[in-house]
């Protein structure tokens, strides 16, 4: 009897060790996919953004800036010009919703932030206009948000 119980302990003990030992594995696991994602990111480069802007995929170039924000790269020269269309894109997005949804305070700082995007615009300030026409057709925005 007195063997049984021994041999019931050690083998709650070995059960408790090994959920130890699966619980560290999985947490290991989501530590080093985090470390991989980070290692594997790459620096944005123009191309990222030349070619989405080509096809009018504004929300893939938000989606390239954030992502380069988030990850500490400084958007610098023809990077910054892409960025503040991103910019651009996204504040009157929300601008047109807030507008829509009778939120002009919410509507009136976006409206601020598109100023200063399009400020940063430089030699893509043509853009502006082409967003603001996209914009102005939901169906088209709902169109390039399924291609992404």
């Amino acid at each position: 009897m007195k063997k049984n119980r021994q041999t019931s302990i050690r083998i709650l003990l070995l059960n408790i060790c090994i959920a130890a030992a699966a619980v560290i594995f999985a947490a290991s696991l989501v530590f080093l996919a985090g470390q991989i994602r980070d290692e594997t990111y790459r620096d944005v480069q123009g191309y990222d953004y030349v070619y989405a802007m080509e096809e009018g995929r504004y929300v893939s170039m938000a989606s390239t800036t954030i992502k380069a924000r988030l990850h500490g790269q400084e958007l610098t020269g023809d990077l910054a010009e892409y960025a503040a269309v991103s910019d651009y894109f996204r504040a009157a997005s929300m601008y047109r919703v807030f507008n829509a949804t009778s939120q002009r305070k919410r509507a009136a700082a976006q409206k601020k932030i598109m100023e200063l995007a399009a400020s940063k615009m430089g030699a893509l300030s043509g853009e502006k206009d082409r967003i603001d026409q996209i914009l102005a057709r939901p169906e088209e925005v709902e169109k390039a948000a399924e291609q992404e």
